[in-house]
């Protein structure tokens, strides 16, 4: 499988893998400190589609995940069963190169608020998460026209997580 870096394809793109560092789930580093934010390439080309749609508005992509080695899958599997194929996936695009997790920053480099950071396991991550601000709801919406107009699809339980299905 082919992989290409994300920061080499979308240059302007922050990333911030939330599973080479201790900011996740699990509160602590999953990923080598060397690891990259990698895609199949043409997951890569629908990222670059989603920050042209984006930037005009003066938006940006952070990249908390994208591939993710089988073995790590399986380790948040272990670790998260009671969030077995709803929050971690038995069968992740992510081992594959071909699913992301994003959120949205301003020109300026502030994270947006979304409503909950990346991993929360509960109702207030899902697509129809009631309860927001507008705020919220707006900048989820805004990130979600952008990666399905890009090729994404959305996960309905991460508003964070998108995946890649149009590979020929």
């Amino acid at each position: 499988m082919q992989l290409v870096s994300i920061a080499d394809v979308v240059p302007t793109v922050r990333i911030d893998l939330r599973y080479a560092s201790d900011r996740n789930t699990l509160g602590r580093p999953l990923y080598d400190p060397h690891f990259s934010a990698r895609l199949r390439p043409e997951a890569a080309a629908a990222l670059v589609r989603a920050t042209a749609f984006l930037e005009p508005a003066g938006y940006r992509l952070v990249v908390w995940d994208a591939y993710r080695p089988p073995e790590v899958q399986l380790y948040l599997l272990d670790a998260q069963p009671s969030a077995r194929d709803t929050y971690v996936l038995t069968d992740s695009n992510h081992c594959q190169g071909l699913a992301v997790d994003v959120t949205l920053m301003s020109s300026q480099g502030a994270v947006l608020d979304m409503g909950t950071d990346h991993d929360e396991f509960s109702s207030r991550a899902h697509i129809n998460a009631t309860g927001l601000t507008a705020e919220q709801q707006g900048n989820r919406k805004t990130l979600m026209d952008a990666m399905v107009t890009a090729g994404f699809s959305q996960w309905p339980y991460e508003w964070w997580h998108y995946d890649f299905a149009n590979v020929q």
